[in-house]
């Protein structure tokens, strides 16, 4: 019996490139969006102690290293009936064979010296309208993340994430 191939990635896609396809989040109600990473930036651990991650206690989020990703996102299509959905939900920090290997904490603040900055409260969204908003992924310095890709919902195995364009995971 032939061992099965593994599969093989996608287009990487550099930083400040856009995704090849629109975006259309369920949590805005409506809306198409262009989604474009723009930079990662490594953390350190002093701020992963600052955000109060427990490495001791099971089931609680792991991480010795926050990675703070900034992503722009412009209206391409339609009218979000939401404002200030939370756009970097179905973003995915992969390693090279497709496993995720940094999460998003539940609460999700990277409000930190150094870190993600605390955004504007906006009441609609207009087409053409762009936005750089920023999501923290914990993440362990030994396994770091290879690609950044986008979850979406016909995305169900890891061969589908492997398919789809991905950015580059560059941290600086």
């Amino acid at each position: 019996m032939r061992p099965s191939k593994k599969p093989e990635w996608g287009p990487a896609l550099a930083m400040g490139r856009p995704a090849p396809k629109l975006y259309e989040p369920q949590n805005t109600e409506g809306g198409k969006f262009e989604v474009t990473a723009t930079k990662i930036v490594k953390g350190t651990a002093a701020q992963a102690k600052y955000l109060h991650w427990d490495q001791s206690s099971p089931g609680e989020l792991k991480g010795n290293t926050p990675y703070f990703v900034y992503i722009a996102y412009t209206l391409k299509e339609g009218k979000p009936q939401v404002a200030n959905p939370d756009l970097g939900a179905h973003a995915a920090a992969l390693d090279m064979n497709g496993v995720k290997v940094a999460a998003r904490p539940v609460v999700h603040s990277g409000f930190v010296e150094g870190g993600c900055e605390v955004p504007p409260v906006y009441m609609s969204w207009d087409i053409g309208e762009t936005r750089t908003l920023c999501t923290v992924f914990a993440g362990d310095e030994s396994n770091p993340p290879a690609r950044l890709a986008w979850d979406t919902t016909d995305m169900t195995t890891v061969e589908d994430y492997m398919k789809a364009a991905s950015w580059e995971w560059v941290a600086q």
